[in-house]
């Protein structure tokens, strides 16, 4: 009885949200001029920023024609020893997701520039690989029967020995998100020998399980898998879910885009499928994970830029450190009129919100745990976070935006570590273009609390 109520529950939800969004998008969605980017296919964007790009077809046993995208080289066209990478999307996405970002940002594009031989595959049935030897698969159901099984048995390894045979190669370096991780495993249980065809894997958010679904509707579609085939199938004969120029397609495109005045129901839509997620659904901010040479994760939250600038343009980077018993929160909880990131986003930077080792976003290290290994863990002071922590955030963020200096603002604690650097480490000081110090700290005597 429970179970019936959660689901009826969940329906009416879903139903109800999904006219809501219909009615508002149609009448009252007014949005901002678009992004530059947006509407480009994935040539097209590699096109855009000076990249080369190539086009290849990869027939599968099984008769599937797969599109796989390459980019030979950097900016810089050298072509010189390039090991190939391959990099494989996602569910439901394509090779597009790792172009998207644009140059600095985009995986693709950074590998490149670091000397690789980039290959982006397209799975079957995605909008780059909805070719056959004998389907169409805008007629015949056959053409979608397939899992991510097939995926991993007949794609991945078609992509691979066409990798190699055109490198001239006999490894590669291979990097899966999500599925394209569950397809890699999948790949090496059943054809272990592509192994040796193999210098390194590496998996990103690997799936290996679809085991207990967070999202109501993903839930849903999962409890009423039966049901749904028979009707999409039998019934109305749709075996293409949401294909990239259908109905569902468009409406999403109207609501999802970042400057439309309903991109909050597109993150709404989202937790309704996939479950609440706020950290991969956030609209700007992006959270990068630096590790120190003393092996603490710190967490970084990163404002790339303001919600009404170009997101193409490169902008200076600004480091901001927050104080005592604070985290990267302070810089934002006074909303976007008064928070001191919001307004530096807005006004062109590059904003990086640091937190330091040991406060909410950073307890995590390599070797210790901040709870049975306390002790350990814990044992740093100052000194520490400016000697490591701000040297592997500053080394990370020059690297990762091609810059030779930075802007950085500490407040109170943030002013000290950054003291503690400038004495201990003065290679840095170079790398400072101007240091803001708010409340600065020197030295902790004749403090005004008795607990302190």
């Amino acid at each position: 009885m429970l179970v019936e109520m959660v689901i009826s529950k969940n329906i009416y939800i879903v139903v109800f949200t999904v006219l809501l969004s219909i009615f508002l998008v149609k009448f009252l969605n007014h949005s901002k001029p678009k992004h530059p980017d947006a509407g480009l296919n994935i040539e097209q964007l590699i096109q855009k920023y000076k990249y080369p790009i190539e086009t290849h077809e990869v027939t599968t046993d099984d008769g599937y024609i797969l599109t796989l995208h390459r980019i030979p080289q950097g900016q810089d066209k050298s072509k010189q020893n390039r090991i190939p990478i391959l990099l494989m999307h996602g569910f439901s996405q394509s090779a597009t997701n790792f172009v998207n970002l644009g140059p600095r940002k985009a995986l693709s594009f950074l590998l490149a520039d670091k000397g690789y031989d980039i290959w982006l595959g397209n799975a079957r049935g995605t909008t780059w690989s909805r070719k056959h030897k004998s389907l169409d698969p805008n007629k015949d159901y056959g053409f979608w029967d397939y899992s991510m099984h097939e995926i991993g048995f007949y794609d991945v390894p078609a992509f691979i020995d066409h990798i190699l045979k055109v490198t001239g190669q006999s490894k590669l370096h291979y990097v899966g998100y999500s599925q394209g991780a569950s397809t890699f495993f999948m790949l090496l249980s059943e054809k272990p020998q592509y192994a040796d065809k193999i210098k390194l894997m590496t998996a990103l958010g690997p799936a290996i399980f679809l085991k207990d679904p967070h999202g109501p509707v993903l839930g849903l579609m999962v409890y009423f898998r039966k049901i749904i085939q028979f009707v999409l199938i039998d019934v109305f004969h749709i075996s293409e879910f949401i294909s990239n120029d259908g109905l569902i397609a468009a409406y999403l495109k109207q609501i999802c885009d970042e400057n439309s005045v309903f991109v909050n129901l597109c993150l709404h839509h989202n937790s309704l499928i996939l479950g609440y997620n706020p950290e991969g659904t956030n609209k700007v901010g992006e959270t990068h994970y630096i590790t120190t040479e003393d092996g603490y994760t710190l967490t970084y939250h990163r404002i790339p830029h303001g919600i009404d600038n170009n997101s193409t343009i490169k902008r200076p980077a600004v480091f901001l450190m927050h104080g005592l018993t604070s985290s990267s929160a302070d810089f934002v909880n006074r909303g976007p009129e008064r928070s001191l990131a919001y307004i530096l986003a807005d006004a062109g930077h590059d904003v990086w919100l640091a937190n330091a080792c040991g406060n909410t976003f950073s307890r995590n290290h390599t070797t210790l745990d901040p709870v049975i290994n306390a002790e350990k863990f814990y044992d740093f002071t100052w000194h520490e976070i400016g000697y490591y922590d701000i040297v592997g955030a500053i080394d990370y963020i020059l690297n990762l935006n091609g810059d030779n200096s930075l802007y950085y603002i500490g407040h109170s604690q943030g002013t000290t570590a950054f003291l503690v650097l400038a004495s201990s480490r003065p290679e840095y000081n170079a790398k400072i273009r101007i240091a803001s110090l708010m409340a600065p700290a020197a030295i902790l005597q004749h403090y005004p609390s008795i607990f302190i």
